[in-house]
């Protein structure tokens, strides 16, 4: 999975430079969410399915909104009743384990959280159909920064869906049914 986006640290920085984010998963399927609402688009589809907007920040910090890493990430896996652990690795790390119950232990997400920058630095899935890391690398200076920081355009043509995604995509993606249904 690669990707980019643009997370405002503090609500006004936000007014002027909102939240959105792309990402690019393997098997085809792009992901878009910015203030304009969010899109799953399936490769060589010029349309998607468009979902409210945050539906892909769901399981990732939001720190514009004015909560710590550590209670974003809880909060979104109580929203979807999943227990978590937390652990304090030392040298200003922690890590939240999600371990939805209906899979019996066999799906986890694994949440590297830095405590004094408040800051994701990775996402360990463990899954039956899904193994892998997500990395983060923060930018200061997004003015020195190429087009791929561009917020993404959305196309008026996205199918609108009646629901939001029905559940924490990130929980799909470990168990390697992201999108099947959604």
């Amino acid at each position: 999975m690669t990707g980019q986006g643009c997370i405002p640290f503090v609500l006004g920085a936000s007014r002027e430079h909102p939240a959105w984010l792309r990402l690019n998963l393997p098997d085809g399927v792009e992901l878009i969410d910015t203030p304009l609402g969010a899109v799953l688009r399936r490769e060589g589809q010029a349309d998607g399915v468009r979902y409210p907007v945050g539906t892909f920040w769901r399981g990732l910090a939001r720190p514009w909104m004015g909560l710590h890493a550590i209670d974003t990430i809880r909060r979104d896996g109580a929203q979807e009743r999943i227990p978590f652990t937390a652990e304090d690795l030392g040298y200003g790390l922690a890590e939240i384990a999600l371990i939805p119950e209906e899979d019996n232990g066999e799906i986890q997400l694994k949440y590297e959280v830095a405590l004094n920058q408040d800051l994701i630095r990775r996402i360990y899935l463990d899954g039956r159909d899904a193994e892998g890391t997500l990395e983060f690398a923060y930018l200061e200076d997004v003015g020195s920064a190429d087009d791929r920081f561009a917020e993404p355009v959305l196309m008026g043509s996205e199918e609108v869906s009646d629901e939001a995604y029905a559940s924490l995509w990130l929980v799909d993606l470990a168990r390697g049914v992201f999108g099947a249904v959604n």
